[in-house]
């Protein structure tokens, strides 16, 4: 009585593996795990919408893979918590390889109240996104939420963790670093890239970079993953093995990962079955739902319940607190009575400042049509030239963009990609380095794409004039 079925749905690109849930108002229990594949001439959510309807199912929450997501950790000086929703979509546009529009996105505050505002953020394009949720829509299915596969797992972590979690999907890894119990860096790892005999090895020195960068103790492997998945690995199994559970399977893939790495490396049960890190359906404190706002559907009656003590709340306190409501309203009126005097006695000086403003606007506006003569016209070969001064020999450039404002795109290919960011850092040519996108790795090695801004003399030359004539 008084409960209902959900569904975890985790999305490959031609199958899903699903979690079947019924909740009431106290508790809530697994009642089945399986995968879903897709058949000839049929798609995906034509499966998915055929056996949830056939289960019942009352909601599906839909988690991504990140090989099919835009990641970005946003940096910010310490702002105001209600402010961080307007700063995050102007921060997040300057990112995006287009518009910011094109997207369905979200966010998850990592870290405010100090004195920096740090911000992640996932993307997904909507030309990808759209036929999927419109075809589960038309046939009647309810999506709860659209998530990140690499974030639901996470519990409550504590301020001095320094972890790295791998996640096991059918066409990648997904690798969450996680410094002093925030995320800190997101990056997936494709499966067609690699030699699936040396996969685990690949993945082991990938891991072994992240652990000395970030101080890293452990590694915690989670997800879904069976004798055939262990098969497609390579040859992992021990002799006679005839079937395998998910929590042996990933015994044995930590074992294997163990004699590679320098910290041990043990599985974790997923938080959706039952594990110790206590909820059978977790919600962390980095819950990002892709999901447009006009597609939520609030269906819980959990919510519904809380709504109702909510206004009658609200009606209590308006009883309450009527005589002072209207007490307020007349100082306020007062106020504005003043503020409306205070106006006429200034207005006078307020337009003539205004006019002084105006004219120093013009004559900056002229002095600006000088900057080009300020800047030198062959930054981009100083800036190749730089470039191959700083960048090690294990890394190749394959894109070089710069526009007239001195904004510089680079993408290629490296051994230890996380390295370029700080070497580009320590040049007095550039600034603002960071990664513009996701770190995949790729044949060639790790592939990257970084975003600078070009620092010389003459842009200082050119700031200094504004300043100078600002003053």
């Amino acid at each position: 009585m008084f409960s209902k079925r959900l569904a975890i749905a985790r999305l490959e690109p031609d199958s899903a593996r699903y979690t079947l849930i019924e909740k009431s108002w106290i508790s809530s229990r697994v009642l089945e795990e399986g995968s879903w594949s897709t058949e000839p001439e049929t798609s995906l959510p034509d499966i998915l919408i055929k056996e949830l309807q056939a289960k019942k199912v009352g909601i599906v929450r839909l988690e991504l893979p990140l090989n099919n997501v835009v990641i970005h950790i946003l940096e910010m000086p310490a702002i105001k918590r209600s402010d961080i929703k307007k700063a995050v979509p102007f921060e997040l546009e300057r990112k995006m390889p287009i518009s910011l529009d094109n997207f369905y996105w979200s966010f998850s505050i990592l870290e405010s109240g100090g004195n920096k505002t740090r911000v992640l953020t996932a993307g997904v394009r909507k030309k990808y996104l759209s036929p999927f949720i419109d075809r589960l829509l038309k046939g009647g299915i309810t999506i709860g939420s659209i998530e990140l596969g690499a974030l639901s797992f996470l519990g409550k972590l504590k301020p001095d963790d320094n972890v790295i979690y791998l996640g096991l999907n059918e066409n990648s890894f997904d690798m969450t670093v996680v410094k002093q119990g925030s995320p800190a860096m997101l990056k997936s790892i494709e499966k067609s890239f690699v030699d699936p005999e040396n996969l685990l090895e690949t993945v082991a020195s990938t891991i072994r970079h992240d652990i000395e960068q970030n101080q890293c103790d452990r590694v915690e492997i989670y997800g879904p993953i069976d004798k055939f998945e262990l098969e497609k690995i390579g040859a992992l199994l021990p002799a006679g093995v005839s079937s395998l559970g998910h929590t042996a399977a990933r015994s044995i893939i930590a074992d294997k990962l163990g004699e590679f790495l320098p910290v041990k490396v043990f599985p974790v049960k997923n938080p959706k079955n039952g594990s110790a890190r206590g909820k059978t359906t977790p919600s962390g404190p980095f819950k990002l739902n892709i999901l447009p706002i006009e597609l939520r559907k609030k269906q819980d009656p959990h919510n519904i319940i809380l709504a109702v003590l909510l206004a009658c709340l609200m009606v209590s306190v308006y009883f309450q607190g009527h005589e002072k409501i209207k007490k307020d309203k007349l100082a306020l009126e007062e106020v504005n009575r003043e503020l409306i005097e205070i106006r006429k006695r200034v207005g006078g000086k307020v337009e003539e400042v205004s006019g002084t403003l105006r004219e120093h606007e013009s004559v900056l506006r002229s002095l600006m049509v000088l900057r080009p003569y300020f800047s030198g016209r062959n930054r981009p070969i100083i800036a190749i030239q730089e470039l191959n001064r700083i960048i090690p020999q294990n890394t190749w450039i394959v894109n070089f963009v710069m526009d007239e404002k001195g904004k510089l795109e680079i993408d290629g290919y490296s051994t230890n990609s996380s390295d370029l960011v700080k070497l580009i850092e320590k040049s007095d040519k550039f600034t603002g380095a960071e990664m513009a996108g996701p770190i995949r790795m790729q044949q060639l090695g790790e592939h990257f794409s970084i975003r600078m801004y070009w620092e010389d003399s003459s842009n200082k030359v050119s700031e200094e004039v504004s300043e100078k004539t600002a003053k």
